[in-house]
């Protein structure tokens, strides 16, 4: 009889066990998707088009931090599309040498946090010691987000734009 009630409290416990453990193993498989949810940089991408607006397959982008110097290269597909992935926030130029092209040089891409910047490329014709470095473009466009903002005066909490002097 001792033994019978042993293996019921032996059986129950293991029982109590084995569903803890599976509801504990189903919440931590439901979480982990979220565990790698918070992004440290940002995205930069684009397209390399010729003159005629035709795109460049294959070419070779190369994306420099200006503060550190590192170095990110990656390759523009068959559309010519490129684009870099969880880039640091910081300032960067995009350099493109590409066989038959003018060297390409765009200076003072700012990044931000979690921001998506479209950087363009459009190469010219020549030979690849000339170099096009692009300077006081228009600034690049967010065209990816909904995101709105607004400047607020730090004493009134109203927007700059209806503040009067």
């Amino acid at each position: 009889m001792k033994a019978d009630a042993r293996f019921r409290q032996l059986h129950s416990f293991s029982c109590h066990g084995i569903s803890f453990a599976t509801v504990l193993m189903m919440a931590f498989c439901l979480a982990a998707p979220f565990a790698g949810a918070q992004s440290t940089g940002g995205r930069i991408r684009g397209t390399v088009t010729d003159p005629s607006g035709g795109a460049v397959a294959a070419a070779t982008v190369q994306l420099v931090n200006e503060a550190t110097h590192a170095t990110r290269e990656a390759q523009s597909g068959a559309n010519g599309e490129y684009v870099f992935l969880e880039v640091p926030v910081g300032t960067y130029e995009i350099d493109d040498t590409s066989q038959g092209f003018k060297k390409y040089a765009r200076k003072g891409i700012i990044l931000d946090l979690n921001e998506v910047v479209s950087v363009d490329l459009t190469l010219q014709i020549g030979g690849s010691t000339e170099v096009v470095e692009v300077t006081g473009a228009p600034p690049v466009v967010d065209t990816t987000s909904t995101q709105l903002g607004a400047v607020v005066n730090e004493t009134r909490g109203e927007p700059v734009a209806a503040q009067r002097s």
